[in-house]
């Protein structure tokens, strides 16, 4: 159909009490037009930056991973007071003392998370047979949860056993540790019975999990 300026000669700016088209724009466009407008420009410099995680290789590493061990341990322990007596804090000073130790090549390996370069994670793996390995003092602080660092590190370690030539994976978790139970089942990891004797105090506040890399 012709425009009225084309009927006319006129454009329709010329016409009394008529707008131009683009003025003539309807009130929820216009509420679009206002909503794009006021969306906010994204500060790169600003934008969350992907993890690192890698085995742990200086002396700032391994202070690194002993304060966030320590940490985890304190967390653990404030949930369930009994955990102090359990297998699993067995000799930790003398573990954190002699990093990497068991967890060093050609066998094991303590992975570190950085976020931004700051310490935020670890998990630790070690040989538990032939073939198999253990999961230890897998951890998130607290300021940093929330950002999948968890199952960043449950990839990882997964990965650096296959690399490592393990068929399965073992670990034992604390019942609180509900994330953490989560982000296992979810790479794949399945219940299994008690893989040794617990305190009476401790029955059924520990679980056992395992993982087949086959």
């Amino acid at each position: 159909m012709p425009s009225i300026g084309e009927l006319s000669g006129k454009g329709e700016g010329e016409w009394p009490g008529v707008a131009p088209r683009a003025a003539r724009v309807p009130d929820f466009q216009r509420q679009k037009v206002r909503r794009v407008s006021a969306l906010p420009e994204i500060d790169h410099e600003k934008a969350p930056r992907m993890p690192t995680i890698a085995d742990i290789q200086s002396v700032e590493d391994i202070e690194a991973v002993r304060a966030l061990v320590l940490e985890f341990t304190d967390f653990v322990i404030t949930q369930h007071p009994a955990a102090k007596t359990s297998k699993a804090f067995e000799g930790l000073e003398a573990e954190l003392a002699g990093l990497p130790g068991i967890f060093g090549p050609p066998d094991g390996a303590f992975l570190l998370c950085r976020v931004d370069g700051v310490p935020a994670g670890c998990v630790g793996l070690r040989k538990h047979g032939e073939g198999v390995c253990e999961v230890k003092r897998m951890y998130v602080s607290p300021a940093f949860r929330g950002q999948r660092l968890g199952d960043a590190l449950v990839v990882s370690l997964i990965d650096t056993a296959s690399a490592l030539g393990y068929r399965k994976i073992v670990l034992d978790t604390f019942h609180t540790l509900k994330a953490a139970h989560y982000q296992y089942r979810k790479a794949g990891f399945l219940d299994v019975t008690p893989t040794f004797d617990l305190p009476p105090d401790l029955v059924g506040k520990v679980y056992f999990m395992e993982l087949a890399l086959d």
